[in-house]
């Protein structure tokens, strides 16, 4: 697999990305949503809310409580077992 070309922004890599983890400290800090791809998974470990608040009318599935990101982790292990 070769490397992203440097060109790639953060719209770019969130348009094509099927799922985003966003972990930034800070209130002011948000993902757009019209940049996400639909169907998207977001999934939010910071303590501040990261995604815009009409994240849910075009993603799959959103994890935002930091607990509820183990139950999402062990989702995923499983099911790749």
């Amino acid at each position: 697999m070769r490397p992203a070309p440097p060109e790639f922004d953060i719209a770019h890599c969130l348009a094509l990305s099927d799922v985003v983890v966003s972990a930034v400290p800070s209130a002011t800090y948000k993902v757009h949503t019209a940049a996400l791809k639909d169907g998207c998974v977001c999934v939010n470990v910071a303590a501040d809310k990261n995604f815009e608040a009409d994240v849910r009318d075009k993603v799959r599935l959103r994890v935002f409580d930091p607990q509820s990101v183990v139950v999402f982790v062990v989702y995923c292990v499983l099911r790749v077992l």
